[in-house]
């Protein structure tokens, strides 16, 4: 395994080779370089980077206008549930329970009237004439 492989190294060496004579020299590319920095690309890179920061924003923007109405969808939903014993809570004189009780005044229909005949809740009592 420590033995020196020659057929490897000559590869390697043959790559090697291969690659400098492809990659292009120094001078070339820092020239190459320092025309992409002049205001055209200043220009291009500025318009570049705008656009991906509209995009983002808008991106976000979206994101949260759908959470907004998941939610409010949600919100909508749970509202409108309605419970399936919400019958029992109906009674009778369910307009007792609606109306606020007032000195001097009975409810329509308040079982209060029959218990108080002449009296300020009840019916007026019917005179009987004198004999």
């Amino acid at each position: 395994m420590s033995e020196p492989d020659d057929d490897l190294q000559a590869a390697f060496q043959a790559e090697r080779a291969a690659e400098r004579r492809r990659a292009p020299s120094y001078p070339a590319v820092s020239a190459g370089r320092s025309r992409a920095r002049g205001p055209r690309a200043r220009r291009a890179r500025r318009l570049l980077l705008t656009g991906a920061l509209a995009a983002v924003l808008a991106g976000i923007g979206i994101t949260l206008r759908i959470q907004a109405t998941r939610e409010l969808e949600l919100a909508r939903g749970v509202m409108a549930v309605k419970s399936p014993t919400a019958f029992l809570l109906i009674t009778p004189d369910n307009s007792l329970l609606d109306s606020i009780p007032r000195f001097g005044r009975s409810v329509p229909g308040s079982p209060l009237r029959a218990l108080d005949p002449g009296g300020p809740l009840g019916p007026p009592l019917e005179r009987s004439p004198r004999i």
